[in-house]
């Protein structure tokens, strides 16, 4: 199993996992070209696109990739009472549920009959009720460090609260990871992390604080990030 991140943080989001010459995308927050030019115009090697939710920065090019016949999963928007949240498409079983934000959300777990691999996604979120505690990899929002955002609360104004209110930060990441750590059956090998704030984030203070707790040297995803899963 492969990772590779075509684009993370606020200029948008696509994130990709394949086997086999076949691919999952996670989120389509770019335009369609660029969706196109990232499974090499070959659109029939998409086995389906995952969407978090419809801000743009995720979901750009989403209908675009409705239109074009490719199977997709996606919260359904204006049903929050909706109950189907387990799919199975081609060789991948896919559970979803929700998680806080300021739209409808959903975070993702993904196992690979094939190669029995679990990846879990989770994006654009302030909490979740459910600990993917079995995965074999973590793909994970840090969008800030808490104490980089308190000391710029007067310079930030409303975006600290939107921050606080709708987003992942080091320390929720610690103690989810955490509880993971306290689970039966965890076995995490592979923990990257996405949606880093240019500004109110430390990628190297993230890389260590995350090692330390877990043992994992994590990745920090960026445009043209690849990782061989294990």
């Amino acid at each position: 199993m492969k990772y590779k991140c075509f684009g993370t943080g606020s200029k948008g989001n696509l994130h990709r996992l394949s086997h086999n010459e076949r691919y999952v995308y996670l989120d389509a927050g770019l335009a369609f070209p660029r969706f196109k030019e990232s499974c090499g115009w070959q659109l029939d090697k998409v086995d389906f696109v995952a969407l978090t939710h419809g801000h743009v920065d995720h979901g750009k090019c989403f209908e675009d990739i409705k239109k074009a016949g490719i199977p997709t999963i996606s919260p359904p928007i204006d049903d929050w009472e909706s109950t189907q949240t387990e799919f199975e498409i081609g060789d991948w079983k896919i559970k979803a549920w929700d998680v806080e934000h300021d739209v409808r959300n959903w975070a993702y777990l993904l196992y690979h009959k094939p190669t029995k691999h679990k990846t879990a996604y989770m994006t654009d979120f302030s909490y979740t009720k459910l600990v993917p505690a079995t995965v074999d990899t973590l793909i994970l929002e840090i969008s800030y460090i808490d104490d980089i955002i308190e000391s710029k609360q007067n310079e930030l104004g409303d975006r600290y609260l939107r921050l606080v209110k709708y987003h992942n930060s080091l320390r929720r990441a610690k103690e989810l990871l955490q509880k993971m750590m306290d689970s039966e059956g965890y076995k995490l090998k592979n923990l990257i992390i996405c949606h880093l704030s240019d500004r109110n984030s430390d990628a190297e203070r993230i890389k260590q604080e995350l090692f330390e707790l877990t043992g994992i040297m994590p990745v920090i995803a960026d445009k043209g990030t690849e990782v061989e899963l294990t």
